[in-house]
């Protein structure tokens, strides 16, 4: 499931009712059907790569019931799941949740993998057209301005962590020693032992 959001730039929604109908293995191509535009419930085709088609065909090949219309379904027995067994899915925060926790990595929503999808498509240097067809965007301004969302918060985000002096490490910092934080290459020199502040343990 998290590889058809990566290969497709999905909307959360979309793959929770997508079926088998709309998978056509054969030839290489998945259906996507979406209420984001004025005109009501729309469909689009978006072309399969090679990865998604050879785990789709195999999902398709061993699926756990073999008569169910939608393409993923709840195949956990256990807990809270239980009551939802062998039905479509409506949300899955708590799935996503321990994947990440499993990977050792923050928790992030199913949307941010619609724009992991789109920003290494603009990373490698595809055209805006190519990530419109792909995020599947009526107007060329609306991609445009996605892309530029992301841009200027990788701008952020690089210019905060490459900072050698990060404002909140320097906030941090006067918190805990009281003094402005030294430079690297101007640190004073040490302080006597006598002079250092310390922690006293009470038991």
């Amino acid at each position: 499931m998290v590889l058809t959001y990566l290969h497709t730039a999905a909307r959360k929604s979309e793959l929770f009712t997508l079926k088998w109908a709309d998978v056509d293995l054969n030839g290489k191509r998945i259906r996507l059907w979406t209420r984001k535009r004025k005109g009501g419930l729309e469909a689009d085709w978006i072309p399969m790569t090679t990865e998604l088609h050879v785990a789709l065909s195999e999902r398709f090949e061993h699926r756990t019931f073999p008569d169910h219309d939608h393409v993923f379904v709840c195949e956990d027995e256990y807990n809270l799941a239980r009551d939802f067994y062998g039905q479509p899915f409506s949300s899955r925060a708590h799935w996503l949740k321990k994947l990440c926790e499993r990977a050792g990595v923050e928790h992030f929503g199913l949307h941010a993998i619609r724009h992991l999808s789109a920003s290494i498509l603009d990373d490698t240097g595809y055209p805006i057209t190519v990530i419109q067809a792909l995020l599947r965007h009526r107007s060329a301004t609306t991609t445009a301005k996605y892309l530029h969302k992301l841009r200027g918060l990788r701008v952020v985000l690089d210019d905060a962590f490459k900072s050698p002096e990060p404002p909140v490490a320097r906030q941090i910092a006067r918190v805990v020693s009281g003094n402005s934080v030294a430079k690297e290459n101007d640190r004073p020199a040490p302080r006597k032992r006598s002079d250092r502040s310390f922690l006293r343990v009470v038991k």
